[in-house]
């Protein structure tokens, strides 16, 4: 190889159409975190990289890096898995949005995350072989917020350390960063009514998919579980998620996800 080239496996998180030919590319690599380079000739009807730059696709990559952290230069590009079912229904479809916004909006560039990049493949993976879609993000979101250092506190509140008493709902705040007990629940916005079933169930969530399909989850859980991630996501990243609905929709129905926008 090369000096001064750089070999990864990534996924293949964004692309924009960069003048009449090239295109920009935004990957997550396991060993190098979310990185932009530029895709010379991309869009040519000859171009080596043509079918291999598609959203959600693993690839190995082979680019020159920016010295000034700017867009590096791509020289190769190898398809390793495709995700080829991802569009043969639209809760697999809009599940791998939900996944790759989630991954752009967790990292800063060149920050390397190798549990997240993990969560998402095996996300992406189960997506497109067909394990039930609500099962698969839920062990993502799970797995993303603890890979990248935004796990909620479960075990007692969050705010004094005291037990989480209560009845059969327990609130979580995002003010404080996980479960609070009555007298510190705050009375403003960001605040989720869960169940207390719930609870377990998100902390066995790390574990993957595999394990949670031998978990009996509720439709309630399911929706009280999205509502609590996709909240804490927003609050420590301090953006808004565009899927955020069609989540909740996929969490709530447990079928077709309706139409949204393309990611």
């Amino acid at each position: 190889m090369a000096q001064g080239r750089v070999s990864a496996e990534a996924l293949v998180i964004r692309t924009v159409d960069f003048s009449e030919t090239s295109r920009v590319v935004t990957l997550f690599s396991r060993e190098r975190g979310r990185v932009g380079i530029l895709a010379k000739g991309a869009r040519r009807e000859r171009s080596p990289f043509l079918g291999s730059l598609e959203l959600a696709t693993c690839v190995r990559v082979c680019y020159i890096p920016s010295p000034r952290m700017g867009l590096g230069t791509l020289t190769a590009c190898d398809v390793t898995e495709a995700h080829r079912g991802l569009g043969r229904s639209l809760d697999r479809y809009y599940g791998a949005c939900v996944v790759l916004e989630v991954l752009r909006g967790l990292e800063a560039d060149e920050d390397p995350s190798p549990g997240l990049y993990d969560a998402a493949r095996a996300a992406l993976g189960d997506l497109s072989e067909g394990r039930p879609a609500a099962v698969a993000l839920l062990a993502f979101l799970a797995r993303a917020v603890r890979a990248a250092g935004f796990e909620p506190r479960l075990d007692a509140c969050a705010h004094c350390g005291g037990a989480l008493d209560g009845g059969e709902d327990l609130a979580y705040s995002a003010l404080a960063g996980g479960m609070v007990c009555p007298p510190c629940e705050p009375t403003d916005v960001g605040v989720v009514r869960v169940a207390r079933g719930a609870i377990p169930v998100l902390a066995s969530l790390g574990g993957g998919v595999r394990r949670l399909e031998r978990v009996r989850v509720p439709g309630r859980l399911r929706v009280d579980l999205g509502r609590l991630l996709s909240t804490h996501l927003v609050h420590v990243t301090e953006r808004e998620f565009r899927m955020r609905p069609y989540l909740e929709r996929i969490l709530a129905e447990g079928g077709e996800a309706g139409k949204g926008p393309r990611c």
